[in-house]
């Protein structure tokens, strides 16, 4: 799972690791970033995405009930 979460200056991604039948995750790995390293990081995910998808079709996603935020 991952949760973003954003400052007036910066954005945090925790990357977390939910165990089946434990009662607490734990945080994995900690990107902390700042807005305009953010949207470059962004830009190359939509990027790599469009090409993936050209190559191997669509991603298809399907409605879960933890979205990942």
């Amino acid at each position: 799972m991952a949760l973003v979460n954003h400052t007036e200056t910066e954005f945090t991604i925790d990357f977390i690791y939910v165990q089946p039948q434990q009662p607490k995750a734990k945080v994995r790995s900690r990107i902390i970033t700042n807005p305009k390293h953010m949207k470059r990081l962004l830009m190359a995910m939509q990027d790599n995405v469009a090409k993936f998808e050209s190559k191997f079709g669509t991603i298809e996603l399907m409605e879960t009930p933890n979205p990942i935020h």
